[in-house]
């Protein structure tokens, strides 16, 4: 899934495999922190500062 649009500005790339989210590219459209809910993260979620018109790939956690 490519381009889906999120709160805050936000443009959310996914690659899919087996039914669960394998990686997701975040961009930035504007300078803000953000938390990214997901089951990628042993936590549930991952929070950090994003800089307006940076890509940040997330990945699962190992």
């Amino acid at each position: 899934m490519r381009g889906l649009r999120a709160r805050g500005g936000f443009t959310v790339d996914i690659e899919w495999a087996a039914g669960a989210s394998r990686r997701v590219v975040i961009t930035a459209g504007r300078t803000r922190r953000v938390t990214v809910r997901s089951t990628l993260f042993a936590s549930g979620r991952k929070t950090f500062r994003a800089r307006a018109g940076s890509r940040y790939t997330l990945l699962p956690d190992s």
